[in-house]
């Protein structure tokens, strides 16, 4: 978080200059604000409710930490790859038991019983066997 290099400001009509981070009390850049201008942290003392303003030096990033010093950033990872993990577990589940519903229709095919249904004329298509090819006109 950017230092404060001023004292608490009560703002009527707030403005902030350039180069400067700006935490306010209230909604929509209202009531007591805290101008920031160097790299630092700074408690702001209201935890609910403010706004902010960047009007920072380009490049410049504010960094908001929450009491226990995490990052904003480290919670929103977080809650990203918690959010990426679930979306991954349903869609292996539903894989599974797409999977498993079909089991029941795969018949088990030794290499010998294959090679004896290829000599006795059996056809496959698709990876399918065709039990009742139809008849084709001469």
């Amino acid at each position: 978080m950017l230092g404060h290099s001023e004292a608490l400001v009560n703002h009527s009509a707030p403005s902030v200059s350039y180069g400067y981070f700006c935490a306010f009390s209230g909604q929509k850049d209202t009531g007591t604000s805290i101008p920031m201008w160097h790299c630092t942290r700074c408690r702001i003392p209201w935890t609910a409710n403010g706004s902010w303003t960047n009007n920072q030096t380009t490049g410049t990033i504010a960094n908001f930490l929450d009491d226990s010093g995490v990052s904003n950033d480290e919670i929103v990872r977080e809650g990203a790859a918690r959010m990426l993990a679930a979306a991954l577990e349903v869609e292996v589940n539903a894989y599974i038991a797409e999977f498993e519903s079909a089991q029941h229709r795969w018949r088990a095919v030794s290499a010998p019983l294959l090679g004896a249904l290829v000599r006795a004329g059996a056809r496959f298509e698709g990876g399918r066997l065709i039990e009742r090819p139809t008849e084709r006109a001469a």
